[in-house]
């Protein structure tokens, strides 16, 4: 079992000798002080660093160094655990300069007081923030002052009693003072780790008392110093708002199961306790919504909400570094320094190799050479960055890559990687890109593949309720009348179902570009005559009912294809046309169950898919009025797919328009509903599966494969015969 080394458990005891009141507030430096206890405080895991070889036992070290990734509550550990150990507590935030005096020089300040009380193990110092002091100095400096604290050690006047120094910061700051304290002192690495779902909770239940008693203060402040004593009483937290917090938790434990770490952070269950006291009525607003599956809070506030964090964070280290010499006034633009959005930016040219935005060139060359200091030594350590080309967690990772898809410097590159068959895709990337992507804005036809694949990464079959996402690609209609024209625009719909009830429909207007789709191709339905498609990408693709594919050029990127069937038996067909066909398939399986049919130009010389195909009709050919007219009752009949309840159901808009209206549509849709085989309403048409064989003899599986009886044939006869007469 991993040690955990807690505030009771460890650095009360390990520090028990510590006292602050030794120290005399007045003389204390700047950045020194005496913290007070967090109202807000649950302790985080905290355990040795195992990637750390050769670490001295924190038992005996003289030197205590605790790392951790940003936004993860070090500052709040770090104060905690100086109030109660009685420790001194310095801010290098706050703090000048650092160098080598910096922790003798400020003992020294108080030479009566802690100066005396350290050498002889009487108080402690608390070191916080590593990184915005690296940040103020030169590499020298900040190298000077780490041996400055080692050499405090080694000087003749300390005794052996001195009580260890603990120095707070991120990952790789902290690794590069292990690196050069480890040869002048002992020297031991812990690490924190993340909250659990209890601690969660918890946290989440006193930052809400937080809230209540930081708003209670101010409505003290505003009535004047004569207010009743139940304002000086202790913030609350109600059993609907802890009730409402507990269920937001868990639906972003839920979202992010992928991703053990995300809902860990301190920052994540900050925004989860800013949501809940904003609101007066948590139960019905919170709890009730969730119920009905409704996200009251998305992943996307939570990750806005620590992009402004770091960039307060930046700011407020680098602040005096900008400030007018004469007016000690900020430039206008210094507010939108290190934006969210500019962020991102630095953390895509990172990970993708492709140059990060120069400084704004508002700046003085002194000013620039600052800020791309402070970048220099920030950015490695941003939250989102994990190690390699990858984000620190799922999450993060998806915010990277869904923008870097949109970067103009980095697009080609994040597209090939996520095209690449040894990228897993996340789950959380469609999230990204559809929340930055208004409903009906244009995208590259190269990123509706990437994007599908990542809504099918995140589906689940809990409680036998399987999770379901569609893909439709279609056509636009052509807004000329031109006969010849070559579309380069085309309607995209996703959706997906979860469970009975829940439902959500995301749809883009896609433009030029190939539609890509991977190793794994399930319930896609593309008929885009103009389009180039390309599916596989390793020796192995499956595809897996409903599958239909109509096309100008497919590609198949496989040496074996195996074909599937969905659950549904009704939608049990893959059908793959196209004017042109390149792959070199040497077999395709076709399993029980589900119907595949091949059209293309010379389908016969393909050995693997000739006993499932037929000869592509002469494109062109304009075919009879009643052939043109099955080819429009076959758009209408798999136009209905599953929307939840077990019903097949449409949009009105997606059916009654004017290209689905050509070839005599609009007459046979209007036999369809007369004859109750479609059935009408304001926002959802339905479709009655057995009244349509009863009365056409046809189905979804028969008119994927263009197969259509003497039943379909007369039906499509008289709708259009009776429009005439």
């Amino acid at each position: 079992m991993v040690m955990q080394y807690t505030i009771d458990g460890f650095w009360s005891p390990r520090l028990q000798s510590s006292d602050a009141k030794l120290a005399d507030p007045a003389k204390l430096v700047q950045g020194w002080s005496l913290p007070d206890g967090l109202s807000t405080f649950k302790e985080a895991p905290l355990t040795k660093d195992a990637s750390v070889v050769n670490g001295s036992d924190p038992e005996c070290a003289k030197v205590l160094l605790v790392s951790a990734p940003g936004a993860v509550g070090k500052t709040t550990l770090a104060k905690q655990i100086a109030h109660k150990t009685s420790s001194i507590y310095v801010d290098l935030a706050a703090a000048g300069a650092v160098g080598a005096g910096t922790l003798l020089g400020g003992l020294a300040a108080d030479p009566h007081g802690i100066q005396q009380a350290w050498r002889t193990g009487n108080v402690a110092v608390l070191i916080d923030g590593l990184d915005e002091g690296r940040l103020k100095v030169t590499q020298r400096a900040f190298t000077d002052f780490l041996e400055g604290v080692a050499g405090a050690y080694a000087a003749r006047h300390v005794g052996t009693h001195a009580l260890p120094t603990m120095i707070f910061g991120r990952t790789a700051a902290i690794e590069e003072a292990w690196r050069v304290l480890r040869d002048h002192v002992k020297v031991a690495v812990l690490k924190i780790g993340y909250y659990q779902r209890k601690e969660q909770i918890e946290l989440a239940g006193l930052m809400i008392k937080d809230k209540d008693k930081i708003e209670k203060e101010k409505r003290r402040t505003v009535r004047g110093h004569n207010a009743s004593s139940s304002d000086h009483a202790e913030g609350s937290c109600t059993s609907p708002q802890l009730e409402a917090a507990t269920e937001l938790l868990k639906q972003i434990g839920h979202k992010t199961a992928n991703d053990s770490r995300f809902a860990g952070y301190a920052p994540v269950i900050d925004a989860v306790a800013t949501r809940v006291f904003g609101e007066d009525n948590p139960y019905a607003n919170i709890t009730q919504k969730i119920q009905k599956g409704q996200h009251p809070i998305t992943l996307n506030d939570i990750v806005t909400d620590i992009l402004k964090r770091e960039q307060n964070k930046l700011k407020e280290a680098i602040r005096d570094a900008f400030k007018d010499p004469l007016k000690g006034t900020l430039h206008e633009a210094f507010k939108e320094l290190y934006s969210p959005h500019e962020q991102i930016q630095r953390l895509i040219a990172r990970v993708y190799g492709v140059d990060a935005p120069p400084p704004p060139n508002w700046m003085t060359p002194k000013q620039s050479e600052t800020y791309s200091d402070a970048l220099v030594a920030w950015v490695p350590e941003h939250p989102f960055l994990g190690e390699g080309q990858k984000g620190a967690t799922a999450v993060f990772d998806a915010v990277i890559r869904a923008e870097a898809l949109r970067d103009k410097k980095a697009g080609a590159k994040a597209l090939d990687r996520e095209r690449d068959p040894s990228t897993t895709a996340n789950s959380f990337l469609a999230d990204f890109y559809a929340d930055r992507t208004e409903l009906g804005a244009e995208i590259p036809a190269d990123h509706i593949g990437v994007v599908y694949s990542s809504l099918r990464a995140g589906l689940s079959a809990e409680g036998g309720a399987r999770d379901t996402a569609s893909l439709r690609v279609e056509e636009l209609e052509d807004p000329t009348g031109d006969e010849d024209y070559d579309s380069l625009y085309r309607d995209v719909e996703i959706v997906i179902v979860r469970g009975a009830f829940w439902r959500r429909a995301l749809t883009f207007r896609a433009y030029q570009g190939t539609v890509h789709l991977g190793a794994h191709v399930e319930d896609v339905n593309i008929v885009a005559p103009f389009a180039e498609v390309v599916i596989g990408g390793k020796e192995d693709l499956t595809l897996t009912s409903p599958v239909i594919i109509e096309c100008k050029k497919l590609t198949v990127n496989a040496l074996r294809v195996n074909v599937n069937a969905s659950q549904d038996e009704w939608t049990a067909a893959v059908h793959l046309e196209a004017e042109q066909y390149e792959g070199s398939v040497e077999k395709v399986w076709r399993n029980e169950g589900v119907d595949l049919t091949c059209i293309w130009k010379g389908i016969g010389q393909y050995n693997a898919w000739r006993p499932f195909g037929r000869e592509l009709v002469v494109a062109g050919h304009p075919g009879s009025e009643i052939e043109n007219g099955l080819r429009r009752f076959r758009d209408f009949v798999m136009a209905f797919r599953s929307h939840g309840k077990g019903s097949l159901g449409r949009s009105p808009k997606k059916l009654r328009n004017r290209r689905m209206g050509k070839d005599s549509g609009d007459q046979i849709l209007e036999a369809m509903v007369e004859h109750r085989i479609i059935e009408t309403g304001a926002r959802m048409y339905r479709l009655d599966q057995k009244k349509l064989t009863a009365v056409t003899g046809a189905d979804y599986r028969s008119c994927a494969a263009h197969e259509y009886g003497e039943k379909a044939h007369d039906f499509v006869r008289d709708a259009i015969s009776k429009d005439k007469t």
